[in-house]
């Protein structure tokens, strides 16, 4: 196992009491000649102790995770603003815009490997959560366009039943008062009808109505094979 040198080594410890390694870059022009020349020894030393500070400060309110990879981002726009901060302060004679910061953080080397597998597998574990959001949101995209369907299919044959019905209830009320009036005639003429609806492209057509005498009919059918006509032989030719 490797360590850390003090002095040598820079490091800084995370909100959750983690060791890494964080490197920053400033980049400033000059707002106020004066106060840049004349105010203090050597402004150039100075930003850089106010850069560690903003490095240390940000480090102790992030955890090592969120520093590293997670939140980098986050992370460097914190050291910017506590750059910004403190030069405002001490009046440095200094103007910093957004984005000249600029940091990078490592974990340390003895332990770099396990961090790369830990991003590795969010990486592999956030690939896969886009995979299954993905599969969901097709599913639910089929399910949803599969029971419209079902819904108006169903609204469709719906809408056919009370409509026969409704057709068949008005028929029926028209004919009632024709069968009150005379059922025997009704029912004759309704099977006429309906014998003739059936009836229409039968090649035979056979009616057997009931005997005076309430008995069955006998009825005999000789049915026979159609003769075979013989087939013309054709002449070989010679």
């Amino acid at each position: 196992m490797g360590m850390l040198r003090a002095g040598v080594d820079g490091y800084t410890l995370t909100g959750d009491g983690d060791v890494i390694h964080a490197r920053a870059t400033l980049s400033y022009r000059i707002s106020d000649p004066l106060s840049y020349v004349f105010g203090f020894r050597n402004v150039t030393n100075l930003l850089q102790h106010v850069l560690d500070n903003a490095l240390f400060y940000a480090s102790a309110r992030f955890n090592a995770d969120d520093a590293l990879y997670r939140n980098k981002l986050a992370y460097q726009e914190a050291v910017q603003a506590r750059v910004v901060q403190m030069v405002e302060r001490l009046k440095l004679g200094v103007k910093i815009e957004s984005g000249e910061v600029r940091t990078d953080t490592e974990p340390p080397v003895d332990v770099a490997e396990a961090f790369n597998n830990v991003v590795k597998a969010q990486q592999q574990g956030d690939i896969k959560i886009q995979e299954a959001e993905t599969y969901a949101r097709g599913a639910t995209n089929k399910a949803v366009g599969d029971a419209t369907v079902i819904l108006r299919g169903a609204t469709t044959s719906s809408n056919y039943l009370v409509t026969t019905v409704a057709a068949e209830a008005d028929r029926f009320t028209k004919l009632l008062p024709r069968y009150e009036a005379n059922p025997e005639l009704f029912k004759q003429r309704l099977l006429s009808e309906t014998m003739g609806r059936v009836l229409t492209n039968a090649l035979y057509k056979i009616f057997l109505p009931e005997r005076p005498d309430g008995k069955p009919w006998e009825l005999r059918l000789q049915l026979s094979k159609e003769q075979e006509v013989p087939k013309k032989e054709t002449p070989k030719p010679e």
